[in-house]
């Protein structure tokens, strides 16, 4: 495209086809400063980091919108490639210190995560040592409680048999209805 002051160059009407490259100017024609601000405009809306990655979203953008700016006169745009994007140097330094600060934020993340399910698994495990102290304490109490009842019923049986013995060396008749079991 050839311009002078920003204008393309208009072809004779004689020419029945237009040479490449040239395109009509019309009033809806948009200055190449306008079509550098629309460019910005695409690369200003991303982050700085998707910026750089992002080529194919920034040319179907530009695509569409040299598109639209050229229907009037015919022309149909199927490709647009931006190959390279080299910003200055101090929005680089911005994006290294995004990128960055990005970084620093995951890890952070990452690290609280951690903590976190340490401090998860710690208190399960409190909590099955606690659920597991109780219920030992409560199968001891209840071996204790069979203990002394079969301690006490042992005993009792043991003093039966004695009286009963007494009784019988003394010539002593038990009272009636009252029987005591033989122990096997």
């Amino acid at each position: 495209m050839k311009c002078s002051q920003g204008r393309a160059r208009v072809p004779s009407k004689r020419a029945s086809k237009s040479p490449a490259g040239e395109v009509p100017s019309t009033s809806s024609t948009r200055s190449p400063s306008a079509q550098v601000h629309t460019l910005r405009n695409i690369i200003g809306d991303l982050e700085l980091d998707q910026s750089l990655t992002s080529r194919d979203h920034i040319n179907t953008q530009m695509r569409s919108i040299l598109d639209e700016a050229t229907d009037s006169w015919g022309i149909k745009v199927n490709r647009v490639e931006l190959k390279n994007i080299m910003p200055p140097r101090d929005i680089q330094e911005s994006m290294e210190k995004q990128m960055r600060a990005e970084r620093e934020r995951r890890e952070s993340i990452l690290q609280a995560e951690g903590q976190k399910q340490s401090q998860i698994l710690v208190a399960e495990g409190e909590k099955q040592s606690a659920i597991l102290r109780a219920d030992a304490a409560k199968q001891a109490a209840i071996l204790q409680a069979e203990g002394a009842k079969q301690a006490k019923i042992l005993e009792a049986e043991a003093q039966a048999q004695a009286i009963l013995k007494v009784q019988q060396a003394t010539g002593v008749a038990p009272e009636a209805g009252v029987i005591f079991p033989e122990r096997p």
